[in-house]
């Protein structure tokens, strides 16, 4: 990394604002003396990438948000660490509940609210490290 690399995305936002959350895995840079995108995954699996200059923005909170919708995609705990408790908690249920909807009008069927409910639960739960065994 450069001096000149400027960080981007959620990293980024965790770092600037205080974010009570989870780093994101992926650490995203502006390289503006690189002409192509660069990904490189480390042994912890977490991903470093370089975006060529052209990937540039204004360095504010809604440039931000739009670079990591864009480029390191939708991040619930991530968005919902910046908001007030109670816009928080109201936020994630309707993203949850939006979700839920769309991933069963996907597959055309309509869930009684038991099944949609238990979707919703395993959704809030996919994030999380689990251990499996035979």
């Amino acid at each position: 990394m450069s001096p000149t690399d400027r960080q981007v995305g959620y990293n980024a936002l965790i770092s600037r604002y205080g974010l009570t959350c989870v780093d994101d895995r992926t650490s995203s840079f502006i390289a503006k003396r690189r002409n192509v995108v660069d990904r490189m995954e480390l042994a912890d699996g977490s991903v470093v990438a370089h975006y060529a200059g052209k990937y540039d923005f204004d360095d504010t909170l809604s440039g931000h948000l739009e670079f990591c919708l864009k480029y390191e995609g939708v991040k619930i705990a991530q968005v919902l660490a910046g908001l007030e408790p109670e816009l928080r908690e109201r936020a994630a249920h309707y993203l949850y509940l939006a979700e839920t909807r769309s991933s069963f009008a996907i597959e055309k069927e309509i869930p009684d609210s038991q099944r949609a409910e238990r979707f919703r639960r395993l959704l809030e739960r996919a994030g999380e490290d689990v251990h499996l065994e035979e």
